[in-house]
């Protein structure tokens, strides 16, 4: 039998330059980089109009004698350590908050901003009274890992401005401020003793300060 020789199988090899590789790893970081940074601005974009929907939706329960609403804005630490529970926030809304509330009647349409590097949004909504008085709800809202958060022994705090400084004609000057905490207190202070409210919570400092600090 006549042999025929064998053919090498030829392999061929792809050289692969040091400089290609470093370019094709250049253009893979970018395109990653390129991704994060568009996810990212989504992320930030949808948070800013998440709190400021927020902030807007708890001037409306502010404003529509909505407690329950309200309530659900409450900080899990604030809850706890002034001992405010979904009845007694119902009470000192029915009794401090509304009344306050109810005498103004909208002037403009709300808006809302957002601060803190996008941490925190506040709902503004300019109002007056009867007498000719103006006023202005407020509601700020800030991110937490629980979802947006608000003072609620704050809400006290804005009833008590609301009645005895826009209410008088909103005089010039914080002492007239702390001139409408002190009227609020004499005339709420037995109802917050009776319910056991110890005072408003700073969530600057996770604290609760004494209703007579404030004024």
């Amino acid at each position: 039998m006549q042999k025929y020789p064998r053919r090498a199988a030829a392999t061929k090899m792809n050289a692969t330059s040091p400089t290609s590789v470093l370019a094709s790893r250049r253009t893979t970081w970018l395109l990653l980089g390129l991704v994060a940074i568009l996810l990212l601005a989504t992320w930030w974009i949808r948070r800013q109009r998440s709190l400021t929907d927020d902030a807007l939706s708890a001037l409306t329960s502010f404003s529509s004698n909505d407690a329950d609403r309200l309530y659900a804005y409450g900080d899990p630490r604030e809850i706890e350590m002034t001992h405010l529970t979904r009845d007694s926030f119902r009470e000192i809304y029915r009794q401090i908050i509304w009344p306050a509330v109810s005498r103004f009647h909208s002037a403009e349409a709300p808006v809302a901003n957002v601060y803190a590097h996008g941490s925190e949004a506040c709902a503004y909504q300019n109002v007056a009274d009867s007498g000719g008085y103006h006023g202005q709800w407020i509601q700020c809202v800030w991110a937490s890992n629980a979802g947006p958060k608000l003072g609620l022994t704050d809400e006290i705090l804005t009833a008590w401005k609301l009645q005895f400084w826009y209410g008088a004609g909103r005089r010039s000057g914080f002492k007239y401020i702390i001139e409408a905490r002190r009227k609020g207190y004499a005339k709420d202070g037995p109802l917050l003793k009776r319910l056991g409210i110890p005072g408003m919570f700073d969530v600057k400092t996770g604290r609760v300060i004494p209703w007579t600090h404030l004024f």
